[in-house]
């Protein structure tokens, strides 16, 4: 139904990982990016990262209220189901590459290791830890801060691709400010 070719998902975890608390949500990220050979500089294009692969990238209409999901799509003749990332294209680019991040958390993440808040905070740390890697932020910004400048947070969003306040939070996850 929805003409999608046959690539198979190639988890870089063997299983859903269960997580005792929020904060190994970050060494996930690392762990992600190191058995995928992404290195630590920024992500140029999430979408293609996902398909190449083995998730299924949609962007369509959603509701505001939801700005994105993943699923699994059965298929037919016997083949494993194909996990499907849909995304809201009614947000922006850089809010489309973070729940692109947020929903990866969710395929490798066991649902059943944090309570359902404590697994959509985990997801959120994993994106941001994803998108913008500790080494490499702390690298270009210090390890801690009492101030930036307007063009100094333009360019660091324009360089990792994400909104401000993805950013901003970052930086306060690494207690930078």
């Amino acid at each position: 139904i929805l003409d999608l070719d046959s690539a198979q998902w190639h988890s870089p975890v063997p299983r859903p990982r269960k997580l005792r608390r929020i904060a190994e949500a970050e060494k996930l990220a690392g762990e992600v990016r190191e058995t995928w050979k992404l290195g630590l500089d920024p992500i140029p294009n999430m979408t293609e990262l996902l398909e190449e692969k083995g998730l299924k990238v949609l962007t369509v209409t959603l509701p505001e209220r939801v700005s994105g999901l993943t699923c699994l799509v059965q298929r037919a003749g016997g083949q494993s189901p194909l996990p499907v990332v849909v995304v809201n294209n009614h947000f922006s680019l850089e809010r489309r590459r973070l729940t692109l991040a947020h929903e990866l958390a969710h395929r490798l993440i066991d649902t059943k290791s944090l309570e359902d808040k404590d697994e959509e905070k985990a997801a959120n740390l994993f994106a941001g830890a994803f998108l913008m890697p500790a080494v490499h932020l702390l690298n270009e910004v210090g390890k801690h801060r009492n101030a930036f400048g307007y063009k100094e947070i333009i360019d660091l969003k324009r360089l990792y691709r994400v909104s401000g306040v993805a950013l901003l939070t970052r930086l306060h996850q690494l207690d930078v400010i």
